[in-house]
């Protein structure tokens, strides 16, 4: 069988396992840390060597990609998520985790940024509706995945999920490094001047633009799932606070199927941003602690197509480094997630989470203004 054939097959399956993987992963390291005796600072470096590779990777892989092929870099990023996940289930050690954590890291930026490019190349001017629809199983994956992982954990610890990561990478390695269709439509880069066309690329002004509206947006995401717990902690109905990222997540699976629907991502992105800005301000003037996973709902409703449909916009700018662009975006959201943690914890030590939320909504309004201003300067 030939990956070209059923290309859109393949990836709505596939992001569904990086889905149910990703909040596994969420899950699992909490298991890691105390079959290790690991403190919360080590957790802490596990997880943040997670996002250091994952960024890394996808900048060097964007860049390979355009000169190697795509195909190539994604059985290197397969097979360093594979390897990763290897190396986690045979450490015993702290330091040993982060850098098996780290490796695994490259993987998932690495194939992230590949997949999505590739995506890109394969759908052309309906890549944002394909787009969505990976991100809908994908997060129909991380919905279910918790689910079924804690039903089933007084039976199994966290060794045998990180081999079923590593035996579905590397046999993803070996697909890609049989079949060789996907070259038959992947885009290869026509530019041969010299330099690296990541930076090439990054000082364009809507290139510049879109990464820096991506990276608040899921920074400020970050802020407001991961701090969610202590909001109803706060409020006084701490039992509200996992349910409520479970309804996060719940909403954007149609969130993102409707995100493949629209025609104009950039102009219902400007939409979306305000219907967040909207949502936040109905989780805090809600008195009724129930009544605000409405606006949780709102949220995770508009927020859900951002990434996907930001990845697409500014990945299409540069058709013909679609590799490296696409690359640029990954990075921006792994930026965004690893710098929101401390910064938003640095912050909450001298303003209440409420106080933080309402300048989360502030910034919505302005992300909002900042796409407008990426549209047109991709106009020009």
């Amino acid at each position: 069988m030939e990956i070209k054939k059923h290309f859109n097959n393949f990836t709505y399956v596939l992001f569904f396992f990086l889905g149910c993987i990703f909040a596994a992963n969420q899950l699992m390291v909490h298991y890691v840390r105390q079959a290790l005796n690991a403190t919360e600072m080590q957790l802490g470096m596990m997880i943040g060597s997670i996002y250091i590779g994952s960024m890394l990777m996808a900048l060097a892989l964007g860049e390979l990609s355009e000169r190697t092929g795509k195909r190539n870099a994604s059985i290197i990023a397969a097979g360093c998520f594979g390897t990763g996940a290897l190396l986690v289930v045979v450490s015993g050690y702290v330091e040993l985790s982060i850098v098996s954590y780290f490796i695994y890291g490259c993987g998932v930026g690495g194939l992230e940024a590949m997949l999505f490019s590739l995506i890109g190349d394969y759908n052309g001017k309906h890549a944002s509706r394909h787009m969505n629809l990976t991100q809908a199983l994908f997060s129909i994956g991380a919905f279910i995945s918790p689910i079924v992982l804690n039903s089933i954990v007084t039976y199994i610890v966290y060794r045998p999920v990180y081999i079923f990561v590593w035996i579905l990478m590397y046999l993803l390695a070996v697909i890609f490094l049989i079949d060789k269709s996907v070259d038959d439509f992947a885009v290869k880069s026509s530019e041969k001047t010299g330099g690296l066309t990541i930076f090439k690329l990054a000082r364009k002004p809507a290139m510049l633009i879109f990464m820096l509206v991506l990276m608040t947006a899921i920074g400020c995401e970050t802020a407001l799932t991961y701090w969610l717990v202590n909001y109803f902690d706060l409020i006084g109905a701490s039992s509200l606070g996992a349910f409520g990222l479970s309804v996060y997540w719940f909403f954007s699976i149609p969130g993102r199927v409707i995100g493949s629907r629209v025609t104009d991502p950039g102009k219902y992105l400007m939409q979306c941003f305000i219907l967040c800005s909207i949502g936040i301000v109905f989780l805090l003037v809600i008195p009724n602690p129930l009544l605000k996973l409405g606006g949780i709902a709102v949220v995770g409703l508009a927020l859900a197509p951002v990434y996907p449909s930001i990845s697409t916009i500014g990945g299409s700018l540069f058709p013909e480094n679609s590799g490296a662009a696409y690359s640029l975006m990954v990075f921006s959201c792994g930026f965004g997630g690893a710098a929101a943690q401390p910064i938003i914890g640095f912050i909450a030590k001298l303003a209440s989470i409420s106080t933080i939320y309402i300048a989360i909504a502030v910034i919505m309004i302005i992300l909002s203004i900042m796409t407008l201003l990426g549209i047109r300067a991709s106009a020009t």
